[in-house]
């Protein structure tokens, strides 16, 4: 089958959109009907997209990829592209290739402007080859889900003077500084949303200073198979991270009962997040995943050593 024979379509309707969701799960990918809901709102309607790749003769749903525009702290536009995925029966056929120029011409914004990608192991060379993402983030981006019976949470160092609020009590524009100290990223729509919790015993938590500056913050998220991920969990030394990730899971009542799994994503150059996964992991084999953050023009400004994991990798680099 060739690209002649397909019809790229934006923002499908519920029913292909629930097509391209169980091609997602079946690749074991985090994504949920309440994920993608969560990633609209909080990248707005306005410079978030969904295309797919659809069969003319037959409407079958055979790809998808989506697409966002975000803006750095120095105001420059960078289109996020992710998620991208066309079905085992029909790859090698250029359908893939197709979609994604379709992907990075769906928005006139789009032209001319810094393109950045998140790419698992075996894709990376492609997309720098092909598709122009040559330049990438200081090292690899680890993804690890590791079961909750292979956990140890008392092996996580606490502080027990460090001040830790909910989000919703926080100084939203001193969360806002830390994360673009964080990311590098103007994030001022997005993390609000993104931040908002959908559950009560999900609420983002906040470390502050003496001073009530933040220095850390973290948010679980659900994901398929009763999976937790913390994403953001941000902060600016360990001991900080580490408080913040125990306070946030020991909200959950009757954690191990409802929740089967952690994910983490992380930079494998920070080298505090690495062993606190490490310490806490007492048994089991985790699965793991390698994958790079790259973009065609320059690198996103990222403190590695803050960023304890990443927010989200459907579409997210940092």
């Amino acid at each position: 089958m060739g690209a002649m024979n397909i019809e790229i379509v934006s923002d499908p309707d519920e029913e292909l959109a629930q097509q391209c969701m169980e091609f997602y799960l079946a690749e074991g990918w985090n994504s949920t009907p309440e994920l993608m809901a969560r990633l609209k709102a909080a990248y707005t309607s306005e410079n978030f997209k969904q295309l797919i790749a659809i069969d003319k003769e037959t409407g079958k749903v055979l790809g998808s990829v989506l697409t966002a525009l975000v803006e750095t702290k120095a105001g420059n536009p960078i289109m996020l592209l992710g998620s991208f995925i066309v079905t085992k029966l029909y790859r090698g056929q250029g359908i893939g290739t197709h979609l994604f120029r379709s992907a990075l011409n769906a928005d006139p914004r789009f032209h001319g402007i810094n393109r950045g990608i998140c790419s698992v192991d075996n894709m990376s060379e492609k997309y720098s080859n092909i598709f122009g993402y040559s330049n990438k983030l200081e090292g690899a981006i680890l993804a690890k889900i590791i079961k909750l019976i292979d956990i140890d949470l008392s092996q996580l160092d606490v502080d027990p003077m460090l001040k830790v609020v909910p989000f919703e009590k926080a100084n939203y524009n001193k969360v806002l500084t830390f994360d673009t100290k964080c990311t590098g990223l103007n994030r001022r729509k997005f993390l609000k949303a993104w931040m908002t919790p959908n559950k009560p015993e999900l609420s983002g938590k906040v470390a502050l200073d003496d001073h009530g500056n933040v220095i850390g913050f973290i948010r679980l998220s659900e994901g398929p198979k009763r999976r937790l991920v913390p994403g953001p969990w941000f902060a600016k030394d360990k001991l900080i991270a580490t408080t913040l990730l125990k306070s946030a899971l020991d909200s959950i009542p009757n954690l191990y009962h409802k929740y089967e799994s952690l994910r983490f994503i992380t930079y494998i150059s920070n080298t505090a997040a690495m062993q606190t996964i490490d310490d806490i992991t007492v048994s089991g084999t985790p699965i793991m995943k390698l994958m790079f953050g790259q973009f065609t023009g320059d690198v996103l400004n990222v403190n590695y050593d803050y960023v304890y994991n990443l927010t989200e990798i459907s579409l997210g680099i940092v």
